[in-house]
């Protein structure tokens, strides 16, 4: 039988002075369940500070002022994933605008105890306060299980239990992976050009104003007139979460998509790294980008899907799944995104790779993660797609919506085009349309 480490809120008691003695039993932190990670931090009030500044993005809306307070109130609850020597921390701001991720890397814990491992619990206000009181001398340690979080401080003992997620952040973490894959690193800035950057940034108005990344060979600088390599910041003020770590940062480097309006920010310490992706305007949130929608139109190996889990317990890449479990490199690209659109993978931008997120999920979770593709799948099965001709390049078809609204799909070299209204206005900038989708499901077009 393994052994099972228990830490407890107080010692058991025994009250003998009254005639009927009571025995006071005190009850494990976390319940029964054995943690996977358990282990002393290193960096306490940096961590501490860290984990503030997650709490605090999670718990921003900058898409709606008035849905501030309700959204600081419920959605305060990160995701928690041990695995590749590594402790992981993510979430989404209220509005979905902003992406955090918190890594303690090897170096930042002394671990007792370390196995993969997920959860999702709530940073409710006892813990947030805890955090912004430790200090560097201060003992501070960890221990996940899958129900719970605890913090240790002291004599002091935090527990976050367990808590539902959200739908929206199942669309998020979809499509966060996708995104994160494709962008590439534009800007390295040293802990003295961070600051001067950061002071740039605009701390009046809305958060909706429009500034630019302007990069140089003596650094980077925020400005409001664009130019041809700019990069869009949209509500650049976003990024004022972060101010309370820049004088411990150490670097900071700055990635961004291909389009160059969405950008990927990590300030760098010792053993601890911090990354908040912007989306490309605080009223798009990472919840409606549908950026993994394209393979999930794909049909899925369940076999596959679960080989994957089965095979990596470390970061990987699409090409190590390919080679490894002798399938096509489409075919594996599948699997991934159907993983991560139920929670159970992520993608780390800086080491390009993909890590596992054990999150309790089931494959129907696709389906109400990803309403397009739900949409899509009907229409299918209603037999309401036609397909007019197909080949491996080449795909063209017609969606029947009723009987007086029908919309053509034309798909060429695996890029969809479509008469509705919503590819008129977004393109493929947030992922294909629900007609696209439809048009794909019926040809499974390989990608």
């Amino acid at each position: 039988m393994p052994n099972v480490t228990l830490q407890y809120r107080a010692p058991s008691a025994l009250d003998a002075s009254s005639t009927t003695p009571k025995l006071a039993l005190s009850a494990a932190l976390g319940g029964l369940n054995q943690p996977f990670f358990q282990g002393q931090v290193r960096q306490p009030r940096l961590t501490a500070r860290a984990l503030t500044c997650l709490s605090r993005a999670v718990g921003e809306r900058w898409f709606d002022a008035a849905a501030l307070a309700e959204a600081r109130r419920r959605m305060l609850d990160p995701i928690v994933t041990s695995g590749d020597s590594l402790l992981r921390f993510e979430g989404f701001s209220g509005c979905r605008s902003l992406y955090v991720r918190v890594d303690l890397l090897p170096g930042a814990v002394d671990v007792v105890h370390q196995s993969a491992g997920a959860t999702n619990v709530d940073f409710n206000q006892a813990m947030r306060s805890a955090l912004t009181h430790i200090r560097s001398q201060d003992a501070m340690s960890l221990s996940v299980d899958e129900m719970a979080f605890t913090l240790i401080h002291g004599d002091e003992a935090l527990v976050e239990h367990k808590v539902d997620l959200p739908i929206s952040w199942l669309r998020g973490l979809a499509s966060i992976p996708v995104i994160s894959s494709r962008s590439e690193s534009v800007c390295e800035l040293n802990g003295r050009q961070t600051l001067e950057l950061f002071r740039q940034l605009p701390r009046t108005g809305n958060g909706r104003d429009s500034h630019w990344l302007q990069l140089g060979p003596r650094g980077a600088r925020i400005g409001r007139v664009p130019s041809p390599d700019a990069i869009q910041l949209t509500g650049a003020k976003r990024l004022l979460v972060l101010q309370e770590l820049l004088p411990a940062v150490k670097r900071l480097s700055i990635s961004t998509t291909p389009e160059r309006n969405l950008t990927l920010w990590t300030l760098h310490f010792d053993d601890l790294r911090l990354t908040l992706a912007l989306s490309p305007e605080v009223w798009r949130g990472f919840s409606g980008e549908g950026a993994a929608l394209d393979d999930l139109a794909r049909e899925s190996d369940p076999d596959l899907d679960q080989a994957l889990l089965d095979q990596f317990e470390s970061g990987f890449d699409a090409e190590d799944a390919a080679i490894q479990l002798n399938v096509s490199l489409p075919a594996a690209r599948t699997s991934l995104a159907s993983l991560a659109s139920q929670g159970q993978l992520g993608f780390d931008h800086l080491d390009q790779r993909w890590f596992r997120r054990l999150l309790p999920a089931h494959q129907a979770l696709i389906q109400k993660s990803n309403p397009r593709l739900a949409k899509a799948e009907s229409w299918l099965r209603a037999g309401a797609v036609r397909v007019e001709s197909h080949s491996p390049d080449r795909s063209r078809g017609e969606i029947q919506i009723d009987e007086k609204t029908s919309h053509h799909v034309a798909i060429d070299a695996g890029a969809g085009r479509c008469t509705c209204f919503w590819f008129g206005k977004f393109g493929l900038s947030r992922g294909p349309c629900s007609h696209i989708l439809a048009l794909q499901l019926a040809t499974r077009v390989s990608q």
